[in-house]
């Protein structure tokens, strides 16, 4: 393999519950990602933020929206 055959690659653990909430609330999601190789970690409370996040560490352009 040379070195421009090599392709970057990131691994992230992402971690999803639900919030408990009462009886006849609407269920609330959150999550935490974190970057294996970096540590670096973050929460978020919907997927824009989880994209922004795996976004920044992979070194990936910000996506439109």
């Amino acid at each position: 393999m040379t070195a421009t055959d090599e392709r970057k690659a990131s691994t992230f653990v992402v971690r999803l519950w639900c919030e408990p909430r009462p009886a006849g609330e609407p269920e609330v999601w959150r999550g935490t990602a974190t970057n294996v190789a970096s540590s670096n970690q973050a929460g978020f409370t919907d997927f824009g933020q989880l994209l922004a996040f795996l976004e920044r560490e992979a070194g990936l352009p910000r996506q439109a929206e």
